[in-house]
């Protein structure tokens, strides 16, 4: 019986060492953040999952005779306030069509026009689910 003692023990040490290596993937919490005037960020899983029903953030891309591309950004938070910012820059659009269902978006604002959009898509973002 001592042979089969060892043989559980070390096969119990063996699966927790293993149990501590094997962890879920990082997630992040991205509930629309705005600084009024000047900045919006969140991810549009946590937006859409947010139970307040008011957070919503992304980006519009349309593309226009003449200038070419339409970028319009808007973001409410869990408060309700709004911050929206638009762009005729093809590289605000060029950001902007990079959305997809699992991004965090971070854009900045200078009067109405968009000064920057930073989209990230990453794992650790929580994805849209209807």
């Amino acid at each position: 019986m001592r042979k089969r003692t060892i043989v559980v023990a070390g096969l119990a040490v063996a699966l927790l060492a293993i149990g501590s290596l094997v962890r879920a993937g990082t997630k992040a919490t991205g509930r629309v953040s705005i600084t009024p005037g000047t900045l919006a960020t969140g991810s549009l899983g946590d937006a859409r999952a947010s139970l307040d029903g008011n957070q919503y953030i992304g980006c519009i891309v349309q593309g226009v005779p003449g200038p070419g591309w339409f970028t319009n950004c808007l973001a409410r938070d869990a408060a309700g306030n709004t911050l929206s910012c638009q762009s005729f820059d093809p590289t605000i659009a060029q950001a902007a069509q990079a959305v997809s269902s699992m991004s965090a978006i971070t854009f900045n604002v200078s009067g109405i026009n968009c000064t920057s959009v930073l989209v990230g898509n990453s794992s650790y973002n929580r994805p849209m689910t209807p």
